[in-house]
């Protein structure tokens, strides 16, 4: 069975922001299959509509990656909002995944909002309220 590597990139990221990345990884394991979908809304399907939730996200995803017939398991690589999607997946789809990194990414209940905030930057935003 041929390992399937899904690149999730972030808010407003296209598969074209993974640069050389992609490339690199799939010279690096040849027997891999590296995929780079784009979320509705960015990149290739920057005409669709995005979807407004994570989980519809990662249905979308799913769908997109069936269509292609590119089968699960898959294992994720998500960075940023890639991350939360790939959390996801792995929650309400877990017999799909094989594995998953998450990269500079936040979720609800694994993360909170105030440990990414600097002290400095803190008081510039409470003077700026």
């Amino acid at each position: 069975m041929t390992d399937t590597l899904v690149l999730l990139r972030g808010l407003a990221r296209g598969c074209h922001h993974w640069g050389g990345f992609a490339g690199q990884l799939q010279q690096a394991l040849p027997q891999a299959r590296v995929v780079t979908p784009d979320l509705a809304g960015n990149g290739e399907r920057h005409g669709e509509r995005s979807p407004a939730h994570v989980t519809a996200a990662v249905a979308d995803l799913r769908r997109c990656l069936l269509e292609r017939q590119i089968e699960p398991p898959y294992r994720l690589l998500g960075l940023s909002l890639g991350g939360m999607l790939a959390l996801q997946w792995l929650n309400d789809y877990p017999a799909e995944v094989d594995s998953a990194v998450v990269i500079n990414s936040s979720h609800a209940g694994l993360s909170r909002w105030y440990w990414r905030l600097r002290p400095a930057a803190a008081a510039r935003l409470l003077l700026a309220a």
